[in-house]
């Protein structure tokens, strides 16, 4: 079957680009009869009960994807799929759920609000949380250190907080643009740098704080559904770099003494391509946790195995995902399920 349907896929292909030799497709019958299966009344029959109320929206981790796995894993087992997990039909997928047990931000002997004035991710605090304080805080511009530019210039960073932009390269000519590489290398090189230098924090001007969705601060407190790698959880283990995210407006406190704003800085940078990278005499403070708790997720698998002597030794893999977004936030919403069919 494998090779029927990649003669046909090549065929198209040569048909394609040969408008001068057009030749008609001959039907392929496999394909013909396996397609009507895929029909509405089946779509209809299926989707009526995975996108119902009872399944709560499906989201990962809650009761509802749950329901739908094991509905899933029911109908693969109904119609002869064998289950290839051990002879079941269940993949056990490592997720952890990350969420923000507290946190402190304190400017100038003020508290700051968490998602008014700044963020923290739970998945950028290590496994044992962080605390630190300071009476200044160094500004190194958009963090770059390149050819004929350098933010980290007649600055010293060595066991300080230090402040930047989340992104950009004033360096740039209007209406350049920076490729995804370029973007990965300056983001590599920064990171290294900061790490050799041993800061204390890093605080990020980020102007998305200043407009954070509702749908996103839900996500927020709900908490980061994630896969749990060896490589995330040697990270959690080792990033004692604490990382804070503030608003323009928080910035701009920060800021204060020097008679300057976010918007100005920016300004003045990209036009004149000079950093302006200084200390702020100004006490900051912060500290997180955050908690960490397994969440049952599993991917449905069946397998049918192939007649074919050689073809059977290879995989033909067909997906979906069958998760959503869950149940409403809003109180005051009438209809309570995000059921999935018809809302995305």
């Amino acid at each position: 079957m494998n090779k029927k349907f990649l003669t046909l896929g090549v065929a198209s292909l040569l048909t394609a680009s040969s408008f001068a030799q057009v030749k008609p497709l001959v039907p392929n019958k496999d394909a013909i009869r396996f397609s009507k299966a895929i029909n509405p009344e089946n779509g209809f029959k299926h989707l009526s009960v995975l996108a119902s109320d009872e399944y709560e929206g499906r989201e990962t981790g809650k009761k509802g994807a749950w329901m739908a796995a094991d509905y899933i894993g029911n109908y693969f087992k109904s119609i002869g799929l064998k289950g290839p997990v051990n002879g079941e039909y269940f993949q056990k997928i490592d997720l952890v759920n990350l969420m923000l047990k507290e946190s402190h931000v304190t400017l100038n002997g003020q508290v700051k609000d968490y998602q008014k004035d700044y963020l923290v991710l739970p998945n950028t605090i290590s496994d044992k949380g962080f605390t630190f304080s300071s009476d200044e805080v160094v500004f190194v511009g958009y963090g770059l250190k390149k050819d004929n530019y350098d933010d980290f210039a007649g600055v010293d960073i060595k066991g300080k907080v230090i402040m930047m932009f989340s992104n950009g390269d004033p360096t740039l000519k209007q209406g350049e643009r920076m490729d995804r590489n370029a973007m990965m290398k300056i983001r590599k090189d920064r990171a290294d740098y900061l790490a050799q230098n041993n800061v204390k924090a890093i605080i990020t001007i980020d102007p998305n704080v200043d407009r954070l969705s509702e749908a996103y601060k839900k996500y927020l407190n709900d908490g980061q559904v994630m896969v749990k790698t060896k490589s995330m959880a040697e990270a959690q283990k080792q990033n004692d770099v604490p990382r804070i995210s503030i608003s323009s407006a928080l910035a701009n406190e920060i800021l204060k003494s020097t008679n300057t704003t976010v918007a100005d800085l920016q300004k003045k940078i990209i036009d004149s391509k000079t950093p302006a990278s200084q200390v702020l005499n100004i006490p900051f403070s912060a500290s997180a946790t955050k908690t960490e708790t397994p969440v049952r997720c599993e991917n449905v698998l069946g397998f049918l195995e192939g007649s074919d002597p050689k073809l059977k030794n290879e995989v033909l893999v067909l997906t979906g995902h069958y998760d959503h977004i869950g149940l409403v936030n809003d109180p005051n919403a009438k209809d309570k399920v995000n059921n999935g069919a018809d809302d995305d």
